[in-house]
């Protein structure tokens, strides 16, 4: 079974993955089941984060300070991570990593926790038995505070080589999947959404959600899962689940 969950920020969020948490509200995940992070991932986050504490300047940060310890976290459980990149990852750490195949697609592995796998833009997986197309990526509405290459990165939106690769993966599967995985949602289905919830200072115009405004149209699936918004929202319209703090598996959404 495939369990779902919002942005966790670098440990930031990750008490909703604690086990008394999830055994009291989706159920623990077996061995043989999978949990997908919908974006801002963000372990890594600062380049730093990975050196050891003695070679590791002072700092407040507590992303550099929790790194080893959530990746330990990680580790321990039994089931298999699966996350899409957002807008707060480290995309020039995770451009350097070698890109292997599984489940039909090209992926990260965690190169400090083998069970933790990035699904990379533009592809399409088999996974548990569902055809999933996944891209990460978004516009931060919170550029303007952050500086590039410490904690921003020009790459979190969808660069045209990745949408290329997404056109391409879905013709070949007849643009048709059970399950579609983004961090943002389309541009016409998150404009909405952010003025519904009084969010409208949140909003920035998004070549990632404008891409996707074109997948929307073109694709054919069951669900449509993404994170990005810190809401918890169901887009019936559109079959689309808006997912942040909770982790919620296939059967409680009926899928």
């Amino acid at each position: 079974m495939i369990y779902f969950t919002g942005d966790t920020h670098g440990g930031v969020d990750f008490q909703k993955l604690a086990n008394k948490y999830m055994r009291s509200t989706c159920g623990m995940p077996e061995p043989d089941d999978y949990l997908v992070i919908l974006g801002d991932f963000g372990l890594p986050f600062f380049d730093t984060d990975r050196k050891s504490k003695k070679k590791k300047k002072k700092t407040t940060d507590p992303f550099n300070e929790d790194y080893s310890t959530w990746m330990k976290f990680l580790r321990k459980k039994p089931y298999t991570i699966l996350w899409i990149d957002g807008n707060h990852d480290n995309h020039a750490f995770w451009r350097k990593q070698k890109v292997t195949k599984k489940f039909g697609g090209r992926v990260h592995v965690h190169p400090d926790a083998k069970n933790v796998i990035h699904l990379m833009r533009g592809e399409v997986y088999t996974i548990d038995g569902k055809r999933i197309f996944a891209f990460g990526g978004a516009a931060s509405h919170d550029m303007a505070y952050r500086a590039a290459g410490l904690n921003w990165w020009p790459e979190e939106i969808a660069q045209p080589d990745e949408m290329n690769r997404a056109r391409r993966n879905l013709a070949a599967c007849g643009w048709t999947v059970d399950y579609v995985l983004t961090h943002t949602p389309p541009d016409c289905i998150m404009r909405p959404l952010l003025y519904e919830a009084n969010c409208m200072e949140r909003y920035v115009p998004d070549p990632t959600a404008f891409f996707l405004d074109e997948i929307l149209c073109n694709v054919r699936y069951r669900a449509w899962m993404c994170g990005h918004l810190h809401i918890e929202t169901y887009y019936q319209a559109a079959s689309m689940y808006v997912i942040y703090n909770t982790v919620v598996n296939e059967q409680q959404l009926g899928l």
